[in-house]
C-alpha cells in the first residue's frame, strides 16, 4: 500500500481505474464496509470483461483493501487501484460510499479534501522561538527551518552599556523579525496557500509592517502562539474557516466578472469541450453535482441515468476538475446551490494577454 498524493491520483489514467469511497463512520465495521466495495468492483469488472478480467488487477484490488489503515483524524478513505499500481489516500471530509470504475480515478473528494481542508501556513510569531507550520484541516506539522540570530544580538550585552533598554529592545526587534522573514519568503516562494500569523502583540504588528509576505497574510490571530500544535490548530481554525469561504465568495465573483467580459462558460456539455480544448484557468463545481454520461462522437456528452453500465463515465465532473488541473487551472468546489443559474458547473477562460 502506498499513500498518493492528489496530483499523481489525477495523472494515473488507464482503464479500469478503480476508486472506492468510504467515509469511516456508517453503517457497520468501515473495513466490511471496503471489503464490500471492492467486490462490488470486482463484479462489475467480470461483467463487463467476463472471462477476459485482469486478475491480477484483482488481486491488487483485494490486497490493498486489507492493508489500508487509518488515523484517529482520519473521516474517509479513498483507494485507488489499476494497472499502474495501488494507493490509498485518508481524507479530512466525509464522502459519499460508492465504486467507480472509469479511465481516471475519481479524485473530487481529493480536491473537496483539499478546498474544505485546504492547505495553508501558521507563523507562530516570537523572538526567541519563531516557528513555521504546514496545516491541512485540523492538523499541523511543523517546518524545519532555520532563523539566524543577527550579529548584533548575539553580541555581549555589555556592549550595550549606556543605551536606552527599550531603545535596544526594538533594535533588537526589527533585527529579529527581518530575519523570521527573510526566511519565511524563501520556504513560501513556490506556494500560493494563505497565511495566518499567530503573534503577541507589540511584535505581531511590527512584523505586518515589515513583512515582505503581507500579500500572503489572509489571517491573523492576535494572542501569544500556543506551544503545543493541536492546540495551536484549534486555535486557528476558526480563522481558516473564514479564509477559506472568503476564497469561494472571490472565485463566485471572478465568474461573474468573466460572465460580464465574456471568458466563460457554463453547464456540464459546454464545460466538457471548452476544458478540452482550452487551458481553462478556474472551475467552479458544486460541492455535490455528479453527471453520470456517455461520450458522442464530435466530443459531445450525453447525460445517463445509469452510472455503473458499461461505456458510462461515472461522473465526468471529475473528468474535468482532472482536465483543468492537469492544465494548471485552479479548482474551486462551492455550496449546493451557488451555480443553480448556471448548470451546477462553470469554467472562466485565461486572460488574454
Amino acid at each position: 500500500m502506498t499513500v498518493i498524493s492528489p496530483s499523481s491520483a489525477q495523472a494515473a489514467r488507464t482503464y479500469p481505474s478503480i476508486s472506492l469511497l468510504l467515509p469511516v463512520e456508517g453503517h457497520g465495521p468501515w473495513r466490511e464496509r471496503l471489503r464490500h466495495l471492492a467486490a462490488t468492483a470486482e463484479r462489475r469488472l467480470r461483467e463487463e470483461f467476463g472471462g477476459g478480467v485482469d486478475r491480477d488487477l484483482l488481486r491488487s484490488l483485494h490486497d490493498t483493501v486489507g492493508d489500508v489503515e487509518i488515523g484517529v483524524a482520519t473521516r474517509s478513505v479513498a483507494v485507488f487501484v489499476n494497472a499502474s499500481g495501488s494507493w490509498v489516500v485518508p481524507l479530512d471530509v466525509e464522502v459519499r460510499e460508492r465504486v467507480v470504475v472509469d479511465d481516471t480515478f475519481a479524485t473530487r473528494d481529493l480536491v473537496h479534501a483539499e478546498s474544505r481542508a485546504a492547505g495553508y501556513w501558521v507563523l507562530a510569531l516570537s523572538l526567541d522561538r519563531p516557528r513555521l507550520w504546514q496545516g491541512t484541516g485540523e492538523r499541523l506539522v511543523p517546518v524545519p527551518w532555520a532563523v539566524a540570530t543577527p550579529v548584533e544580538d548575539r553580541r555581549d550585552p555589555r556592549s550595550r552599556r549606556g543605551r536606552d533598554r527599550s531603545d535596544v529592545a526594538e533594535t533588537r526587534r526589527a533585527r529579529r523579525l527581518r530575519a523570521v522573514d527573510v526566511v519565511l519568503g524563501e520556504v513560501l516562494a513556490e506556494d500560493d496557500d494563505p497565511l495566518v500569523v499567530v503573534g503577541a502583540e507589540p511584535s505581531l504588528s511590527h512584523f505586518l509592517r515589515i513583512t515582505r509576505q503581507a500579500g500572503r497574510v489572509e489571517g491573523v490571530v492576535r494572542r501569544a502562539p500556543d506551544a503545543d500544535g493541536a492546540a495551536l490548530a484549534r486555535r486557528v481554525q476558526p480563522v481558516v474557516a473564514e479564509v477559506l469561504a472568503e476564497r469561494r465568495v472571490a472565485a463566485l465573483r471572478e465568474l461573474d466578472r468573466a460572465i460580464s467580459g465574456d471568458r466563460a462558460v457554463w453547464g456540464p456539455a459546454e464545460v466538457w469541450l471548452t476544458a478540452r480544448r482550452t487551458n481553462g484557468a478556474l472551475l467552479l463545481v458544486e460541492e455535490d453535482f455528479e453527471y453520470p454520461a456517455r461520450l458522442l462522437l464530435g466530443g459531445w456528452l450525453q447525460p445517463s441515468h445509469e452510472p455503473e453500465a458499461p461505456g458510462v463515465i461515472d461522473d465526468a465532473v471529475d473528468e474535468m476538475i482532472e482536465i483543468v488541473l492537469a492544465r494548471r487551472g485552479r479548482v474551486v468546489l462551492v455550496p449546493a446551490g451557488s451555480l443553480a443559474a448556471h448548470g451546477r458547473i462553470a469554467l472562466v477562460a485565461r486572460e488574454r494577454r
